[in-house]
């Protein structure tokens, strides 16, 4: 059975998009293109969430629903960071093509994105680079977006490859090899250690397997290729004696993690991939077939034919897809008894592989990294709080401004939102000091990592906060939303507090001054969170008031028009008066659907409140006694009562009107609105 590449739904989904814009007219000829419509979307309180979106030229947006974009890349100016798709793009009678879209963001303004895409191993200039309109905004409020239309150039079509035979059951596949291996080739890295140099391969979650033997008795290494240059810690590892297998942990990882390729057989093909002797910026690589399958001293190995050299161990032995069925390990030259040897490579493969990687990775491998020191604890400790204090003073000064513009300016605030843009930059600066320390080999102790984790989910939130604010300084966010981002970053400083208390318990003589904090933090949160319930509660009834306000404004002035067609009218007719009636009768319509709109609002969370309760009340009450009156004049037009009538009518509603003015007038104190006097004053309070 065919396998599925890591991140395999992006591509097959995506490629729905252009084989249909194909089937919708693009030639499947050399130089032909295929046009997308393309949709980023950004999270309004996270601007590193992104998520994509695409569709055929007019089509439905909900074709293939919304991907997220793994933002991991950083440009070499450092000035932008990057997220890439590949897209592969089906053609009628010929092989795939495949585009690649990569999505950029400024990283000091999370605002600001671009977007370029390119045939694949083609030039990112062969479209250019397009900034994205970020002004649109989801019906929720919660994501802004951009759209952008995307005229793909597609290769020309090449012959299609023959399947590779298979010997092991696995179905016939159709790989290009030359493109399986520069994807192996970009994933695997140089290992340089104080006393050696190997190669190693990423597979994810910031791991690197390679070679026992490589990182034999040391901490750390140096990883680098033509796109990374890390410093990573040692997981753990099999000495080559027992496995010769070891993974290696780093952090900011921009490369396509590789994948595994199960059991092998014998005379497929493999190729190895890695830095013999150490040489070069980007792998090497040589091919050969698996020539014996066997185990030795409880391990299994792959005896192949692939030239193997000093400085290739740890690199990927993989299949003609890419995907690795072994980690180099050795090769022998000469026979036992002392003949000329070729030919005789060797690579850790399964069954045994998959059970060596798990006992390291749960850290039961004989040589897993030991324990961190005091002294490594307390640096990566002093590391926190150095980060955390730097821009400390910064933020305090800009939040006193904050606090005394605010007290001046209501949304929108220019001087508003540049002052929430400069604190969550601080915020941000402290965040990616923060972020690397999750490599330091001090975390290795529990109590240290939960402590640098809770310090980051920190400033995560805070840097969440101050987006909010921004936000809300631009009136495209409201008060309360900053309010339960505060509440989250509330939250996370307790649990900091909380984790550096018991780090500060078992390394300090002081550890009470630490544990002292979290009572603090935890009054804070609570008055954060009641802070935020009761802006919640206001927003609620505010939200009703103007729902309440909106329906009655524009029946107000529909029977306003109505009133002047009945003046109109009156003036040069005479009683009874089928035009007249036909007047009322519209103005009772009308009051009927004010009526059944109020009315069911009956179950809304503000009526809890007995004030709104009166006012909404009170407004039934005046609708009701309008309808009376219009329903009055009505009989006066078809000269059925008198006019005294409609005068009772008339005395009735408006002294409806006064009671419902002075309900309102105590929801308005109850909601301590600016202008609550003006309006009371009209209602006689």
């Amino acid at each position: 059975m065919k396998r599925t590449p890591r991140h395999s739904f992006i591509a097959v989904a995506l490629a729905g998009v252009f084989g249909l814009a194909l089937l919708m007219g693009a030639d499947a000829q050399s130089g032909a293109t295929a046009n997308v419509e393309v949709r980023v979307w950004q999270r309004v309180t996270d601007a590193r969430a992104l998520y994509i979106s695409a569709r055929p030229e007019g089509g439905s947006w909900r074709t293939l629903g919304t991907i997220p974009i793994e933002i991991s890349g950083i440009s070499g100016s450092r000035a932008y960071r990057y997220g890439d798709i590949t897209v592969t793009v089906p053609r009628t009678g010929a092989p795939a093509a495949v585009v690649e879209v990569r999505v950029w963001q400024r990283v000091r303004d999370d605002l600001s994105l671009y977007i370029s895409a390119r045939p694949r191993g083609g030039s990112w200039g062969t479209l250019g680079t397009i900034p994205l309109d970020m002004s649109g905004r989801s019906s929720t409020g919660t994501f802004r977006y951009g759209d952008i239309t995307v005229r793909v150039p597609l290769p020309a079509a090449a012959p299609t490859p023959t399947p590779s035979p298979s010997t092991s059951g696995r179905d016939a596949e159709t790989c290009d090899f030359a493109d399986s291996a520069k994807k192996v080739v970009a994933s695997t890295v140089k290992v340089t250690t104080a006393s050696s140099t190997g190669s190693a391969f990423y597979v994810g979650n910031g791991e690197f397997v390679t070679a026992g033997h490589v990182i034999d008795d040391v901490r750390t290494a140096t990883l680098t290729n033509a796109r990374i240059n890390v410093t990573a810690s040692v997981v753990g590892y099999f000495p080559g004696t027992e496995g010769d297998v070891g993974v290696l942990r780093a952090s900011g990882v921009t490369l396509a993690p590789l994948e595994w390729a199960g059991r092998m057989g014998i005379g497929e093909a493999v190729t190895f991939a890695g830095y013999p002797h150490g040489l070069g910026t980007n792998a090497s690589i040589s091919r050969g077939i698996v020539s014996r399958l066997l185990t030795a001293g409880g391990v299994s190995y792959i005896q192949t034919d692939a030239q193997i050299n000093p400085g290739n161990s740890g690199g990927p032995l993989f299949d003609e897809c890419g995907r690795v069925a072994g980690v180099a390990s050795a090769r022998i030259d000469r026979s036992a008894s002392g003949r000329h040897a070729e030919g005789l490579g060797f690579a850790v493969a399964e069954p045994s592989l998959s059970r060596l990687l798990i006992s390291i990775r749960a850290g039961s491998g004989p040589a897993a990294q030991a324990q961190p020191t005091w002294e490594q604890i307390d640096a990566l400790e002093d590391a926190v709080v150095d980060a955390w204090n730097e821009n400390i003073t910064a933020l305090n000064v800009l939040g006193d401004q904050w606090e005394s513009i605010h007290d001046q300016e209501d949304p929108p605030s220019n001087r508003l939102a540049t002052n929430a843009r400069g604190r969550r930059d601080l915020a941000q600066a402290t965040l990616d000091r923060l972020t690397p320390l999750r490599s330091d080999p001090a975390t290795r102790n529990s109590t240290a990592q939960r402590n640098i984790e809770a310090a980051i989910a920190y400033w995560t939130a805070n840097v969440a906060r101050l987006e909010a604010q921004e936000s809300y300084a631009l009136d495209i966010g409201t008060w309360g939303e900053v309010l339960s981002e505060e509440v989250k970053r509330a939250d996370a400083l307790v649990t900091y507090r909380r984790e550096k208390c018991e780090l500060w318990q078992v390394m300090y003589s002081n550890w009470q001054e630490a544990c002292d904090d979290v009572s603090d933090a935890e009054q804070a949160a609570a008055d954060s969170r009641a802070e935020a319930e009761e802006q919640a509660v206001w927003e609620q009834r505010d939200a009703f008031d103007d729902t309440v306000n909106e329906r009655w404004s524009e029946a107000s002035d529909n029977l306003g028009a109505l009133d002047d067609q009945w003046d109109a009218i009156s003036d040069s007719e005479y009683l009874p008066s089928q035009r007249l009636a036909r007047i009322a009768r519209q103005q009772a319509a009308i009051s009927r659907e004010v009526l059944t709109f109020l009315r069911g609002l009956s179950g809304d969370p503000a009526l809890a409140n007995a004030t709104v309760t009166s006012s909404w009340r009170a407004a039934i009450t005046y609708w009701e006694r309008y309808l009376e009156e219009v329903q009055a004049w009505e009989a006066y037009a078809l000269n059925r009562v008198q006019e005294a009538s409609v005068d009772q009518a008339n005395d009735r509603r408006n002294a409806a009107y006064t009671a419902y003015l002075r309900a309102r007038c105590d929801l308005w104190r109850l909601q301590e609105y600016t202008n609550a006097d003006e309006l009371c004053a009209e209602a006689g309070r």
